[in-house]
């Protein structure tokens, strides 16, 4: 049975086929934009994962995957819109929580080429942001950093 490739898996494809030399430019030009459209949520994901801390992976492709016994749902957020485990606990408990309920996918190939030296870094951002966020006053100083972000963005 032959798979079509997803996830990071389908981005280093496209990645090497848009930025592959000695094509024509018509060929690299379409890679290209294929590579856009399917990265475009692969990097809402990489975003949402980053700058707020919540996993929101509904086909499982992203490079950071939720486990699950420590984690009910993954990618459900609770109230507090963490993605985080909906335990508030302030004894650490719900910190080392965090840290083992979220890990890098078990497949290399579903991280895609060019953000595989970065994956570790990536997966502590968000694990990251989630106890910045845990913290008492945090909202504050994120929500200043998300408005900046924003601001870069435009």
């Amino acid at each position: 049975k032959v798979c079509f490739p997803r996830g990071g898996e389908l981005l280093t494809h496209l990645f090497d086929a848009a930025t592959r030399t000695g094509g024509s430019p018509a060929t690299e030009a379409l890679f290209r934009y294929l590579f856009e459209c399917a990265f475009s949520p692969y990097l809402d994901m990489l975003r949402t994962w980053v700058f707020k801390g919540q996993l929101r992976d509904p086909f499982h492709e992203f490079l950071i995957r939720g486990n699950n016994a420590c984690n009910d749902n993954p990618n459900k957020q609770n109230d507090d819109d963490d993605g985080g485990s909906g335990d508030d606990d302030d004894d650490g408990d719900g910190m080392r929580r965090i840290d083992s309920s979220f890990g890098l996918v078990a497949d290399p190939r579903m991280v895609p080429c060019f953000l595989a030296k970065h994956k570790t870094k990536i997966l502590e951002c968000g694990k990251a942001v989630m106890i910045i966020e845990r913290s008492k006053g945090a909202g504050k100083h994120l929500s200043i950093c998300r408005q900046e972000s924003d601001k870069a963005k435009r």
